[in-house]
């Protein structure tokens, strides 16, 4: 089990830009990921952006042209824009593959053609002696997709 808090953008502006000072966007951030007992999997919850309980959303209908557009700020709405699931399957020391969804990035990046995978994420990697390799994968809307390649070495 590992538990951990994270608290970002704590500090402050150093130069005025246009004679003015601007605060920060602080963010508060707790994690927990718990491996199961004997098996080679991994589950974890982010909860982030704590600072700020509302996170409401707009709904733009299924693009018919008959829906209006309606605010979602319900309490289990908000709830899940909060969180970050994940799995980690990890057979051996040597492999992983973890997949990952996130609700907000699902309804922040809401068009009515939007794909099954939006807000999902899915990555992999092998650890060979002191290197390793990994890539992930996650296309948070129609038009974009992002991929990430991270090669790691072992001092």
């Amino acid at each position: 089990m590992s538990l951990s808090l994270v608290v970002t953008n704590l500090g402050g502006q150093l130069k005025r830009f246009n004679e003015v000072y601007e605060r920060l966007p602080v963010d508060v951030r707790i994690g927990w990921s718990q491996g199961l007992h004997g098996l080679p999997f991994r589950l974890s919850i982010t909860a982030w952006n704590l600072t700020r309980w509302h996170l409401p959303y707009y709904d733009t209908g299924d693009g018919t042209g008959h829906d209006s557009v309606k605010l979602k700020d319900s309490f289990m709405s908000n709830l899940l824009r909060h969180l970050v699931f994940a799995g980690e399957y990890e057979p051996n020391e040597n492999f992983y593959i973890g997949i990952g969804y996130n609700y907000k990035t699902r309804t922040d990046m809401n068009t009515y053609s939007r794909n099954f995978f939006s807000g999902f994420s899915i990555g992999s990697g092998i650890r060979v002696r002191q290197f390793g390799i990994g890539a992930a994968l996650a296309q948070p809307h129609v038009g974009a997709m992002t991929f990430m390649f991270n090669l790691a070495m072992r001092l």
